[in-house]
């Protein structure tokens, strides 16, 4: 049974070589991952989650800069490059054209195993950061804007942010 640097490994070797069968195979059948994007629950859903990436970014790979491991996880640095070479889904449904920029963005993920197989893993980077590099354009609601179900109101620039928080 591998422990989790070997699988991790194997993760790696499956996103780099676009093998989505590989990948869904290092998570248990009933393996959840949480992205940026959505929540992937089970093999079927984990491997089409990252096909969509392989059909948006032809030369899509990752590179660990950092990792640390122990008996039960791990939790790495990593950057992903590639070329916007195939239509992107966004969230919503709507997609993004091919746009031949690329891409280089940085981020972190955290997995936890039980039996040999990744149980949980957690994707962090900043979407909107690849948003950006390609060209799609995402718009602000006006700040009067209420919420679908009509209690509140969406990004208003007019409210006050922490200041001890760096980056809000």
């Amino acid at each position: 049974m591998p422990d989790s640097s070997e699988l991790y490994d194997e993760w790696i070797s499956a996103l780099n070589e676009h093998d989505e069968n590989r990948l869904a195979a290092c998570f248990s059948p009933d393996g959840v991952m949480v992205t940026p994007q959505c929540v992937v629950e089970g093999r079927e859903q984990i491997a089409w989650y990252f096909q969509q990436f392989f059909s948006a970014f032809g030369d899509f790979g990752i590179t660990v800069t950092r990792r640390f491991s122990c008996e039960d996880g791990i939790v790495a640095e990593w950057r992903v490059t590639g070329t916007h070479t195939g239509q992107l889904l966004l969230p919503g449904g709507t997609e993004a054209s091919r746009s031949d920029r690329r891409i280089s963005v940085d981020g972190v993920a955290a997995y936890t195993m039980e039996g040999g197989r990744f149980v949980t893993g957690r994707i962090y980077y900043d979407q909107m950061q690849i948003y950006g590099a390609i060209g799609s354009r995402v718009s602000r609601v006006s700040p009067d804007h209420r919420l679908p179900d009509g209690k509140g109101e969406a990004l208003r620039d007019d409210l006050p942010r922490r200041r001890d928080t760096p980056g809000v």
